[in-house]
């Protein structure tokens, strides 16, 4: 059974015919448990296997009843517009939705016809007008000039230095005009991006609003280049999480305002010449800024190593957590709380959805109550990031943008990268991108990697950074979890893998698993004496 993006166009599925699955609003659904029919005697009819009652999915989803008791908008469509398009019957199929491509002086060159499939999904067809065929149409693009939609109103808004917004679809254009802006979209989807349609926006206002997958990022990237390139100013943007594009972005209750910005209208850009050393030296100190007190400041990166299965990732998710709700990550004494973003390429979400509980319910017990909006997760464990690609070096600056953030917590760090991550050359790529993301806005960065497997020359298995030697040299602090098997329950030393960059950072010298049932946080600062006792 087909499964769809949104739960808007489930329901437009359903008022054509068709049923589909797709993600439950009303609970943390990860495998697309709601099942959305056409009924015998009503339009829409909506079964969660969580058993989510139908009032909690559309208030979740921002869905009112008129939309699933209404028949699908017809406001754009002629009657029985005729399309060469067929079910699976052989029948031919009328349009959804119809729009109209005028020239700049309102002459009509094509029309763009949406046509829905009653067992789910859409295509699209286009259409010439011509007067020598019986049905005063032809199917088809030949020879026809290519324009941008709604072109009139757009060239009127640039004249008048108002703000384009410019996404991808006729539907969501509608969205946007139907709320008073002005907005535009290319015949044919992502990717059929032109020279002539930058032409028509040559020196615009523009906000591109990107459908929120990877082939309209990729698609809102190309064009933001070229229209930059003509002297445009523009801004990359996307619906809130969850929303695929600006039309699921209003139903679900947003507004323009609630925008993610991706990437700026305008990007500082440095030329570094050089300095002399007499100015240098005549700066003043600036006082270090310390994410974490002591440990960690504003830009600095941290690295952390560990074997499988022995808690890292749950260290570094406790390290996260503490920073976003303002406790220090060591001492557990109260810190200012900083904007954290923790990108998981590793875990499955319901696999530690629990753990994220469990810290977020320590940490309150320590009354320090993490703000919302202060930790934002990027699942990324089912994606295929690659930060040492041109596309996964954008991907990572659009987050960057969209979160502003003052930690950065990702991991594990072989996962970013589609190649193996002994070779130089990779790391070198990698380490490219996150020293960019981190610089725009003095980003600190916390790491995880793993260790290498023991080798058949190796007395014992090393706690290093597995690869390269970049990642010795390269962060300005690395500590590694090394077991020590001689004494009683899970104690590790702490152990450092280079010399810190700046000296008199207060890293612990060891680390032991917090006793459950408690209010010690998973992992917690101990000593060990020279007798082997562990104190703390």
């Amino acid at each position: 059974m087909r499964t769809a993006d949104s739960l808007s166009e489930a329901i437009e599925i359903a008022k054509s015919g068709g049923d589909c699955m797709v993600k439950c609003p009303a609970h943390a659904d990860n495998q697309a448990s709601l099942h959305v029919r056409h009924g015998d005697t009503h339009p829409v009819i909506m079964t969660c296997h969580a058993t989510c009652s139908v009032e909690d999915i559309m208030a979740a989803g921002g869905i009112e009843i008129s939309e699933i008791l209404a028949e699908r908008d017809e406001s754009l469509t002629p009657t029985n517009v005729w399309t060469p398009v067929r079910d699976v019957h052989g029948n031919y199929l009328n349009a959804s939705n119809v729009y109209p491509y005028l020239d700049e002086e309102g002459k009509l060159l094509y029309e763009v016809v949406r046509v829905q499939i009653p067992t789910g999904g859409k295509t699209f067809r286009q259409r010439q007008p011509d007067p020598s065929e019986r049905s005063g149409w032809k199917w088809n693009m030949e020879g026809v000039r290519r324009i941008l939609y709604r072109l009139q109103e757009v060239l009127a808004a640039k004249d008048e230095g108002r703000t384009i917004y410019l996404v991808e679809g006729e539907k969501d254009v509608e969205t946007l005009r139907s709320k008073g802006e002005v907005a535009t979209t290319a015949p044919m989807g992502a990717g059929k991006w032109t020279v002539e349609y930058t032409k028509m926006l040559e020196g615009a206002t523009i906000v591109i609003i990107a459908d929120a997958d990877a082939t309209g990022r990729a698609h809102a990237r190309t064009v933001r280049e070229q229209l930059m390139r003509a002297g445009c100013n523009v801004t990359l943007a996307e619906a809130v999480d969850g929303c695929k594009d600006i039309t699921d972005h209003f139903k679900a209750g947003h507004d323009l305002t609630e925008l993610v910005v991706t990437n700026p209208e305008q990007e500082e850009n440095r030329i570094l010449y050089g300095a002399d050393i007499l100015d240098i030296i005549k700066r003043d100190k600036t006082e270090v800024k310390f994410v974490v007190p002591g440990v960690l400041a504003a830009g600095e990166r941290l690295m952390i190593v560990g074997f499988e299965g022995r808690g890292k990732s749950t260290f570094l998710r406790q390290f996260a957590v503490c920073v976003a709700a303002g406790l220090h990550p060591f001492t557990f004494n109260k810190i200012e709380p900083k904007k954290v973003l923790f990108l998981d390429a590793e875990n499955h979400p319901d696999q530690i959805q629990e753990s994220w509980e469990h810290l977020l319910g320590l940490s309150a017990r320590h009354d320090a109550i993490i703000r919302r909006g202060n930790l934002i997760v990027v699942e990324a464990w089912d994606e295929e990031i690659d930060l040492t690609s041109e596309e996964g070096e954008a991907w990572m600056i659009e987050r960057m943008h969209a979160t502003q953030p003052e930690l950065l917590v990702m991991g594990p760090i072989y996962n970013l990268a589609a190649e193996d991550v002994s070779s130089h050359a990779v790391v070198g790529r990698l380490k490219s991108t996150i020293n960019k993301a981190r610089a725009l806005y003095s980003t600190a960065v916390v790491m995880e990697h793993h260790a290498p497997h023991k080798g058949p020359n190796d007395s014992a298995r090393a706690v290093r950074p597995y690869g390269s030697s970049t990642f010795l040299k390269w962060p300005d602090y690395g500590y590694g979890f090394k077991p020590m098997e001689e004494l009683e329950g899970e104690v590790y030393e702490f152990e450092k893998q280079r010399y810190d960059r700046v000296r008199g950072r207060a890293y612990p010298s060891h680390m032991r698993n917090g006793t459950p049932n408690t209010d010690e946080f998973p992992w917690v600062p101990c000593l060990v004496t020279d007798e082997g006792e562990v104190v703390g």
